[in-house]
């Protein structure tokens, strides 16, 4: 009988190590499983963070773009507010005030059409050039 003593004790240690080994088992798993967590919480705030970034470039390239403010009426005649940065088309026969296009006639400094983009600008000028070759037609940054 010892001798079944003997394996009766035995087959509880090896049954108490299992459950043992089974419970650290357990919390590898779940520190794994936290971990994945957090890597996947730490890559979507960087893809948000990226999102972000994104916005703001598009808002900074929209303000960048926009040119006119605000349009004011004045006795039947249209006065642009426009932003520091845009583009003009002008007849350069004379470069103090030249002529600048306004989307139908040559018109005095400071009444063209403002462009948001210099390749705007630049398409328009190529139509103009088509339509008056020997013109000195030039795209000026206001």
């Amino acid at each position: 009988m010892s001798e079944n003593n003997d394996l009766s004790l035995r087959l509880k240690t090896a049954e108490f190590e299992q459950e043992k080994l089974l419970d650290e088992l357990l919390d590898i798993k779940t520190s794994l499983s936290l971990i994945g967590e957090q890597s996947k919480q730490s890559k979507i705030s960087s893809e948000l963070l990226e999102i972000e970034t994104q916005i703001n470039q598009l808002q900074k390239k929209f303000e960048t773009d926009k040119n006119v403010k605000s349009f004011i009426t004045d006795g039947g005649s249209k006065k642009l507010e426009i932003s520091p940065e845009s583009y003009v088309i002008c007849l350069m026969f004379s470069k103090h005030s030249p002529p600048e296009w306004s989307g139908n006639r040559w018109r005095i400094s400071g009444q063209g059409k403002c462009y948001a983009t210099s390749e705007q600008a630049y398409q328009c000028l190529q139509q103009l050039q088509q339509k008056w070759p020997d013109y000195p037609i030039e795209i000026l940054k206001r």
